[in-house]
């Protein structure tokens, strides 16, 4: 029997409005994001679409150059690492370490284009892919 790969956390550095390092526990049945406005609710989401897909779909759609954006105010370089787990066994180190750079992302992301384009069209952002 195949066992499907979870997300069990993401670290964040220096992306969008998150300055310095966050670490989001997400080895939960359910996961509740919280906060004011301006805290990096969304930021933290935009940063597992850009580790697994390589873009962040609605940015995207409003600018056209956004990847230049990507980088907290300030800062030269930012990441977003993702660990999985899969069956019982924890990854040892970051399963995705997307380095951002000012001209935005150096890495390649997880998901091939298809599968990136499948994510995208299901994920949080309900919006339709344009062309």
């Amino acid at each position: 029997m195949m066992t499907v790969p979870k997300l069990e956390s993401v670290a964040i550095t220096n992306f969008r409005s998150i300055k310095g390092t966050i670490t989001v526990p997400l080895a939960a049945p359910v996961v509740l994001v919280h906060g004011a406005n301006g805290v990096g609710k969304t930021s933290v989401l935009s940063a597992i679409e850009l580790a697994l897909s390589g873009e962040v779909t609605a940015l995207r759609r409003s600018e056209p150059n956004y990847q230049l954006h990507l980088l907290h105010r300030g800062t030269d370089e930012g990441r977003v690492a993702l660990s999985f787990t899969s069956g019982d066994l924890q990854t040892q180190s970051p399963a995705v370490d997307t380095v951002i750079t000012p001209t935005g992302p150096r890495t390649a992301p997880l998901l091939d284009k298809r599968n990136a384009r499948f994510f995208a069209e299901r994920c949080y952002l309900g919006a339709p892919l344009g062309k």
